[in-house]
Order: structure tokens, then C-alpha cells, then sequence
């Protein structure tokens, strides 16, 4: 794949399934990980797989602190700091 149909045909996901995905899946996916490069063969993977309630639990504890300024973005530029309006909003 050239760069420029790499960058014209990726899309970010804001959607997802609210189902389960299956062990076996997951087992699939964490074995075709694990054969990605690594610089020096390191091989540094640490897999940590958290499901329904603890995942809820932890999104929301990070939103949560994020948006009470426990948490303060690490950025040149504060992209929450206000709500966008118009365009930007509906975009988001």
C-alpha cells in the first residue's frame, strides 16, 4: 500500500459493538500480535485483556478525573477546553 492511499483510506472508529468478542478471537489476535517486529527482538508484549464492567469502571474513572482536572492533558495545544460548536461538534 503507497502512503497516500494509506492516509486517504483510514477512518477512525467511533462506533463499537456492544457484544462480547469471543476468547477464541481474542487468542487469535493476541498470537498474530505477538509476530509484529520489534526492534532488536526484543519482543517487549505485555497483554493485559479487561472486559464489560471493569472496562466501564475504568473509562469512567479516567473521564471522570480528565474532565475535573485531576488528570491535565499533556499537549501544546488544549483541544478541550471548550466544547466546539457548529461543524467541529457535529464532526465530533
Amino acid at each position: 500500500m503507497e502512503v497516500l492511499q494509506a492516509i486517504r483510506s483510514r477512518n477512525s472508529i467511533r462506533a463499537f459493538v456492544t457484544h462480547q468478542v469471543s476468547r477464541e478471537v481474542l487468542k487469535e489476535i493476541l498470537d498474530t500480535a505477538r509476530w509484529s517486529p520489534s526492534s532488536g527482538n526484543t519482543q517487549p508484549w505485555e497483554f493485559i485483556i479487561v472486559a464489560q464492567e471493569a472496562l466501564t469502571k475504568i473509562g469512567s474513572a479516567v473521564g471522570n478525573s480528565f474532565w475535573n482536572k485531576a488528570i491535565k492533558p499533556n499537549t501544546d495545544i488544549n483541544m478541550f477546553s471548550k466544547n466546539p460548536t457548529g461543524l467541529h461538534a457535529k464532526r465530533r
